[in-house]
Order: C-alpha cells, then structure tokens, then sequence
C-alpha cells in the first residue's frame, strides 16, 4: 500500500512554505555562532609498530561501537598493514559510522556539488538554484559536526538571510 501523494502548490503557496522554512531555519541557528563552531580536521596522530607487521594481511579499523556515544566523538583508527596505526579523517570516518550506525535519509557518497568548493561556490551564485533544497541536499550528505557541512551551511545560511531581507 503506498502513502505517497502528489499534490502542487499555488505561488501564494509556495511562497508562504519557503517563508515558514526560512523562518524555522533562522529559528534553529538562533544564539548559535554557526562560523565559530567549524570542526578542525581529525589529527593525523600516527604511531607505526613495525613487530604488528606480520600480524594483519588487510588494513584493520577500531570503532568504538557504544551506544553512548555519538558519530562525532566516536573513536575511529586504522592499523595499516605496516603497523601504522593512524585516526581517520572525517570522509573515513564518516563512510564508516553509515557503515555501523545508519542514519535515514543519508546520501553516500557526499555529491560532488559539496565536495567541489568550485561546484558549491557556482551553484549558490546561480539564481535559478533553490538554496533550501541546496540545503536539504547537504543534510542529507553530512552530519552536522563535519567541517565541510558547517561551512557551507553558513554559506547557506547567510544567502537565504540576505535575500529574506532584501525580499
């Protein structure tokens, strides 16, 4: 049985949905310094053993797999097969929190609009392009911890609320 329907809005409509969207989103990022809050990249603290050398023939990864614990403070490292034991940076450790702790909604791989700071910085410039759909489209890529989603959502952010007050 399937629940989904189409429906179309009038202009009045829609612009009264973009409104309420824009307001909800102000409300959600109100008393928040969005710029401020960017997660620095994961330290890339290695520490090789060379006596684990012949232990693994793959490449091994730690998750901490506790349900206290969120996406973000997760404890993720890898052993290389050298003995290299390295923290993952966010796109691995992203890949492997999906892996272990599926979210709904979530798109993998991050599109490469995202990914692209030439893309992102094209397509916010482009009139024709829905800024809150751009936004959907990033909540379901990244988690809000990851610098690349912090950053273009101020992005975002600071577009939508110049043209609510331009408007």
């Amino acid at each position: 049985v399937s629940t989904q329907s189409t429906g179309f809005l009038t202009k009045s409509e829609l612009d009264a949905a973009e409104q309420r969207a824009g307001e909800r989103m102000r409300e959600g990022c109100h008393d928040k310094d969005l710029v401020g809050r960017v997660t620095s990249e994961v330290k890339d603290d290695m520490t090789r053993d060379p006596g684990l050398c012949w232990l693994y023939e793959g490449d091994v990864t730690f998750v901490d797999c506790s349900s206290s614990t969120s996406n973000k403070e997760r404890y993720i490292a890898t052993r290389n097969v050298d003995g290299t034991l390295y923290h993952n940076p966010h796109t691995d450790r992203d890949a492997i929190n999906r892996s272990f702790f599926p979210l709904p909604d979530q798109i993998y791989p991050p599109l490469d609009i995202f990914e692209s700071k030439t893309d992102f910085e094209r397509a916010v410039q482009n009139p024709d392009v829905d800024l809150l759909s751009l936004f959907e489209g990033l909540t379901r890529c990244y988690e809000p911890h990851h610098p690349t989603f912090q950053q273009r959502f101020v992005v975002i952010a600071t577009l939508l609320d110049r043209s609510n007050v331009a408007d």
